[in-house]
């Protein structure tokens, strides 16, 4: 069975991940993106064109069915440092999840490997544990 390969994103993407926006929609009912009528198919063409001129990476996997998006941030405290943050992580199977998620991981490690970024995040939006991962729990979110 050929593993489903996971690779970066480019604007020839940008259709499939407005498809996976819209399906993450429909699984999370997520209250940010509730009123359909804001949508803007323009906007998230212009965010994907910055994150993919450098503020960060998007991941997707060949048949479509999940992406990662991964921004590059500056720290409030000091100058010259980055952090990386998971900013949406959706996949139609728990088995292309993971997968996304071990590669934003690789490329996390080596970016702090190469002084790129001081240290990564990704959320948990449930009671997963992460640990096998080599990651730490610091935190909750919270919304209203």
């Amino acid at each position: 069975m050929h593993q489903e390969e996971i690779r970066f994103a480019n604007q020839f993407d940008n259709d499939k991940i407005k498809e996976l926006l819209i399906d993450f929609y429909k699984v999370y009912k997520h209250p940010l993106v509730s009123d359909t009528s804001k949508w803007s198919a323009t906007h998230v063409d212009k965010v994907l064109a910055n994150i993919y001129a450098g503020l960060g990476f998007v991941l997707i996997d060949e048949k479509a069915t999940g992406f990662l998006v991964a921004l590059r941030n500056p720290c409030i405290w000091i100058p010259e440092t980055y952090q990386l943050q998971e900013a949406m992580w959706h996949g139609k199977t728990k088995g292309i999840k993971v997968k996304l998620l071990k590669e934003y991981l690789s490329i996390a490690k080596a970016w702090k490997k190469e002084g790129k970024i001081v240290e990564y995040y990704f959320n948990n939006y449930g009671n997963a544990n992460f640990t096998k991962y080599n990651m730490k729990h610091i935190g909750h979110i919270w919304s209203s």
